[in-house]
């Protein structure tokens, strides 16, 4: 019997498949004749890399199908560098994978194959266009069918063997750590940076700050007290920046000029922001990895984790229709907190109906200007004042100004100033949670008692410093 014919079917059929896999199989191509690249910053194992950084690299396109949010296809023609060009370039090693970091904070993670790919591109143009936004590119792995892994605005690239050696901050810079993270030292002009350090019992680092209030880190006797100054948020001191040369910087995500000289003085810059309760939580988080307190850092959050599942638990005892509105005023008469800001996100957690929706800040997430004419007709049940030190009017005047004495919450004498004097809870920082229970008291009596608020103040300060503080030491009343 002859063999000859299936051995000749067989290797039809292989040669068939092959042709078949070869015409579905993507392929880079590279592109002749040269390419206007448009200007980008790459993070690569903390390393900030720009687009002149990979100007002798060969360029290619290819192609890439996904689903976008709505579950539809779209096809793209992406050009850029090959993925495993631009990390020989830099150094970088990809044989244990790659992470792939977005300015949102999502992340994507390759394994040494995808990395390594030819079609696996650092796209800076997407059917001729740039492909992303305000310097940052897209990271597509383009394969034969779906390509799911596609990473756009990317800022950083992390080798899995380096990701324990840098940390990624809340504006999704990749920031590299210190051999020790343990000894890291630490300048800043954004003030709430300061009770993180305080807490973190990593005051002794902290090289130059600024404080809300010193009284009470003077009754803490902490050495943080020992920092220099070295301006403020609108008016870095860079002469005294470089003179006290920490080794990080940390600032507010929004405060680009500080960034922009951090960056030629060559200090490595964490920007947070701390306007929500779960930000507050990341910040501690970040602050506990980069400073080497990751313990520190864990306590505080399961501390301050259960304290909101139990305000969360109280505030769902709380019938809708019983329900108040409220709002929270600045320093000065005319300015309340806008509506993304910490202290309306605290009063709706607590359970008021907040009367701010709409009204944006100044800068991003700050204060409102929006006129005194503008809160009376607002008119809410209850106003709260800020803890800041900085008022430019006393409590008295909601009672002797004639103006005022219409509103709903000036004729029930429901006006609060937020504790305490010199240890404001309603600051960015782990004393919100204080106010949140203020807050809830003052609304809610019957939910939150002053029993209850007592034994809370007590425990918090405690938890965070040891000891506890009387009304009369630090400025509270209730």
């Amino acid at each position: 019997m002859s063999t000859r014919a299936p051995s000749r079917i067989t290797a039809l059929v292989l040669v068939f498949a092959l042709i078949l896999s070869l015409a579905g199989c993507v392929r880079a191509k590279e592109v002749e004749g040269p390419v206007t690249v448009p200007p980008f910053t790459l993070s690569i194992d903390g390393t900030e890399y720009t687009q002149s950084s990979f100007a002798g690299l060969p360029v290619y396109e290819c192609s890439s199908t996904s689903k976008n949010r709505l579950g539809n296809e779209e096809t793209y023609l992406y050009t850029g560098y090959c993925l495993a060009d631009v990390l020989k370039t830099a150094g970088a090693a990809y044989e244990n994978g790659v992470t792939v970091v977005c300015s949102d904070g999502y992340e994507v993670d390759m394994d040494a194959k995808e990395a390594g790919a030819p079609t696996t591109l650092v796209a800076f143009l997407r059917d001729g266009k740039p492909s992303a936004e305000d310097g940052t590119v897209f990271v597509v792995p383009c394969k034969n069918k779906f390509s799911p892994d596609h990473a756009k605005t990317v800022t950083g690239i992390l080798t899995q063997g380096s990701a324990a050696d840098s940390v990624t901050d809340m504006l999704g810079q990749t920031v590299a750590l210190p051999d020790d993270a343990g000894k890291t030292t630490v300048a800043s002009t954004y003030g709430v940076v300061t009770p993180f350090l305080v807490t973190l019992g990593a005051g002794d680092r902290a090289l130059a700050v600024n404080f809300k209030n010193k009284q009470f880190y003077r009754l803490l006797g902490d050495p943080i007290l020992n920092a220099a100054n070295i301006g403020t948020r609108v008016a870095l001191d860079s002469e005294a920046l470089a003179t006290v040369d920490p080794d990080l910087f940390i600032c507010r995500t929004t405060d680009t000029g500080e960034m922009t000289i951090t960056k030629k003085l060559g200090i490595p810059t964490l920007a947070i922001t701390v306007e929500t309760p779960e930000e507050v939580l990341s910040a501690y988080e970040l602050l506990g990895r980069t400073l080497g307190c990751e313990q520190r850092a864990k306590e505080i959050t399961d501390y301050l984790n259960r304290e909101l599942a139990d305000i969360d638990a109280l505030a769902k005892t709380i019938p809708e229709e019983q329900k108040v509105t409220a709002l929270c005023l600045g320093s000065m008469l005319s300015r309340v907190a806008s509506e993304d800001m910490l202290q309306t996100m605290l009063l709706k957690r607590v359970g008021a109906k907040t009367v701010v929706d709409g009204i944006q800040g100044n800068k991003d997430r700050d204060w409102a200007d929006c006129g005194v004419e503008k809160i009376f007709e607002l008119d809410p049940d209850y106003i709260f004042v800020t803890s800041s030190a900085a008022l430019d009017y006393s409590m008295d005047a909601f009672y002797t100004d004639s103006a005022w004495q219409a509103m709903k919450a000036v004729k029930n004498q429901h006006i609060y100033q937020i504790p305490a004097k010199i240890d404001s809870w309603d600051m960015p920082g782990p004393g919100f949670i204080l106010a949140m229970y203020y807050m809830m008291h003052e609304l809610y009596p019957e939910v939150c008692t002053a029993e209850r608020l007592q034994t809370e103040v007590d425990d918090y300060y405690r938890f965070f410093f040891g000891r506890t503080f009387t009304g009369e030491e630090i400025g509270y009343e209730f």
